[in-house]
């Protein structure tokens, strides 16, 4: 698949969009979902799974946009985060799977993805254990 770069946010949802929306039967109101999210977190990286029955955006949110949890719930969000993309990748079939790292989006492996989230979830326990 060919990388694209230097996107707007409205240019990113419009190749996920362009390049998924042949896989979902059903559910394409996900659409309108996927296209709020990526505009009200403009650059952050994330994961788009398409399915027949839908669409799965998994964002990479940056540690400021967890609102200050407490360690309890900040890992549970975490892993939550990480079982919902596992699920998506081995519980249902995955269509189409995009990456977005804030620069260009490129096709992915369900592999990929699962390594990507797994760095994401090490990188961001790191990152608020170290915070103060």
């Amino acid at each position: 698949m060919k990388q694209t770069t230097n996107l707007t946010p409205k240019q990113v949802y419009d190749l996920i969009y362009l390049k998924s929306q042949k896989h979902v039967e059903n559910f394409r109101t996900d659409y309108e979902i996927d296209k709020k999210t990526i505009l009200k977190f403009k650059g952050n990286p994330f994961i788009h799974i398409s399915r027949t029955n839908g669409t799965s955006l998994n964002m990479f949110f940056k540690l400021s946009e967890y609102n200050n949890p407490t360690k309890k719930d900040f890992l549970t969000v975490v892993n939550n985060i990480v079982s919902t993309i596992d699920h998506y990748l081995t519980q249902v079939e995955p269509l189409c799977i995009l990456y977005y790292n804030g620069n260009k989006v490129t096709k992915i492996t369900p592999d990929k993805a699962r390594n990507l989230f797994n760095d994401y979830k090490r990188s961001i326990i790191y990152q608020y254990e170290n915070k103060f």
